[in-house]
């Protein structure tokens, strides 16, 4: 299995012989693993450059293909409807809020250690995996591939929803960051992707419900 094999795999790094030993060839490799679990939840290392680790499911998800459930920017539930009127932070003034309790859903529902990815730390991931649309075990998403290491994340396909009606939840993601749009008080930065490969970094409004993917130092 493609994933399986990804995720329980070990980045190697050779290292040569002692400079006493008068040999230039490399000794037996040394091993560092590239997965691990906090709070009964897996966390893969692609090797960048923050040392950041990704988690292998969203929020509300159990299993890398499943798309987990849509929260609102700055909010714990799940709602029946999103709208600016029930939005928690539309026209709030906040801060970064990855690492809060109070307003992060990664660590409210994971646990201390987990948290909302920052902007940055999207870009980085961006800018440092190889992204294709792909389907994996049924679902379509988009597969990221480290450069530095090799190992993958996938990314399900979870759609939005603003008002009460899911849209494009089969073909198409949004993720949110812990960042806060710098143009409005309404706006949170993000990431989407959809058919074609197409992706990119965003911004989408706060009140709508989006897919969250942890992330842990």
């Amino acid at each position: 299995d493609f994933m399986a094999e990804r995720w329980t795999g070990r980045r190697v790094k050779p290292y040569e012989a002692e400079a006493a030993s008068g040999k230039s060839d490399y000794k037996e490799v040394v091993t560092e693993e590239c997965y691990g679990m906090l709070n009964g939840h897996q966390w893969v290392d692609l090797g960048l450059p923050s040392g950041v680790k990704w988690a292998s499911c969203n929020v509300g998800a159990s299993e890398p293909e499943q798309p987990g459930k849509l929260y609102a920017w700055g909010e714990l539930e799940t709602k029946t409807t999103y709208t600016e009127a029930n939005s928690k932070t539309h026209n709030k003034q906040l801060g970064d809020i990855s690492g809060n309790p109070q307003y992060d859903v990664a660590t409210a529902k994971w646990g201390k250690g987990w948290r909302m990815p920052t902007e940055a730390e999207f870009k980085e991931l961006l800018e440092y995996c190889n992204r294709y649309y792909t389907s994996y075990q049924g679902c379509w998403g988009m597969m990221l591939t480290s450069k530095i290491n090799q190992q993958s994340i996938f990314f399900p396909s979870g759609g939005s929803i603003e008002g009460s009606k899911p849209v494009n939840s089969k073909t198409n993601g949004q993720y949110m960051t812990s960042t806060p749009g710098e143009d409005s008080l309404n706006s949170v930065c993000g990431w989407v992707f959809r058919t074609g490969n197409v992706n990119h970094m965003g911004g989408f409004y706060r009140y709508g419900g989006r897919s969250v993917r942890p992330v842990k130092d």
